[in-house]
């Protein structure tokens, strides 16, 4: 019987350990996040003898969380779902890297935003963090509504699985703003040892999911699927913003995904003086899919020039489908789009001098007048 007790006693000792969670106070500095004095048993998660499993801003006043260079820069692996989350329940939170921090995760899940009503920032500045476990939900609700940021200011973000728009019943706008440094989404690396999918729109029920790419930043995207999974209803906005970003889609890339998912996806192309950052396929033997239904926008109103504009370079009779014209818009401009299936590229071309435009737009003007 006492052998029999040691072994029950034994496994509950394990039990409690798997399930450990701690939660954020902030009644130490209110920022760092290896101050003990911060963390709800005085223990700083991820380094000897803490917790596994940590909710980061778990209750409901505002805190701003920086995750510097703490004890030991190494997340272990999480032994719940719910490996680290940022809950923002009537508050706002913000959760910034800035430093090193190798592999966050291989067991477990990250939720970033579950139960928003407040806004939540997860910043990442610099270093490296890869997120090769399952299910990254940005924005993953239940109940409530609210906004959820994810930020790629500098550094190596990857990440192994993303569902950007949430999951089940979500109700949170959601936008992945690519800014500068390296972000792997669908990935963790260039090595694709380590991959699944990026998902946008995800189980959405009317929100909008956007992925804003932007400066020198770097996107490499694993098996881009636009219009959500699970019934997505909501809008996607894919916006590329100036020529120096670098976009690269491996695998399968789908402006919207087709059949029941009844999401609306915009693309859109905002051209500097150097043009717009064109969205290249590496995979020769993947499928890229424009959907008829997708609508195109290119903003040429900072483009003074008149050379083509190559929007989507994609591998050699690797485009599948087609923007629907109608469905395709200039914005202080214009142009001819083709769309050539052969070499799956598609580009702007016969794009007009701005002063060509002006004196069309004095043409019609006059005409109007003298009527």
């Amino acid at each position: 019987m006492k052998t029999k007790a040691r072994i029950v006693m034994g496994m509950l000792s394990c039990m409690l350990v798997a399930t450990s969670q701690a939660y954020w106070t902030g009644s130490g500095d209110g920022s760092s996040f290896s101050d003990t004095g911060n963390w709800s048993d005085g223990v700083v998660p991820f380094t000897a003898g803490g917790e596994t499993a940590t909710t980061v801003n778990a209750h409901t006043t505002n805190s701003i969380v920086n995750l510097d260079a703490a004890t030991a820069n190494t997340f272990v692996d999480g032994t719940q779902g719910n490996f680290l989350s940022t809950r923002a329940q009537n508050a706002d939170r913000t959760l910034t890297f800035n430093a090193d921090w190798g592999d966050g995760y291989n067991n477990g899940g990250m939720w970033l935003g579950q139960n928003t009503q407040g806004t939540v920032n997860f910043n990442h500045n610099a270093g490296s963090l890869t997120l090769s476990g399952g299910g990254t939900y940005i924005g993953r609700n239940s109940t409530s509504t609210g906004v959820v940021n994810l930020n790629v200011n500098g550094g190596i973000l990857g990440i192994r699985e993303v569902y950007a728009g949430g999951r089940s019943d979500i109700h949170a706008d959601v936008t992945v703003n690519l800014n500068a440094g390296i972000a792997y989404l669908g990935q963790t690396d260039a090595t694709l040892t380590t991959k699944s999918r990026f998902v946008t729109g995800a189980y959405d029920l009317g929100q909008t999911t956007t992925v804003a790419i932007s400066g020198s930043a770097t996107l490499v995207a694993y098996d881009w699927r636009g219009g959500g999974v699970g019934g997505g209803q909501g809008t996607d906005i894919f916006e590329i913003t100036g020529s120096n970003a670098t976009i690269t889609v491996d695998h399968n890339f789908y402006t919207r995904q087709q059949g029941s998912y009844l999401g609306d996806t915009i693309v859109k192309f905002i051209a500097d003086a150097g043009g717009v950052s064109t969205i290249n396929g590496f995979d020769a033997a993947a499928t890229y899919r424009i959907d008829a239904l997708a609508e195109l926008v290119v903003d040429l109103t900072n483009y003074s020039g008149t050379a083509d504009l190559l929007l989507v370079d994609f591998a050699d009779g690797k485009l599948s489908g087609a923007y629907d014209l109608a469905n395709v818009s200039f914005i202080g401009g214009t142009g001819d789009l083709v769309q050539n299936s052969s070499t799956g590229d598609i580009f702007l071309t016969n794009i007009p001098e701005p002063m060509t435009i002006a004196l069309l737009g004095l043409g019609g003007l006059l005409i109007r007048r003298r009527k």
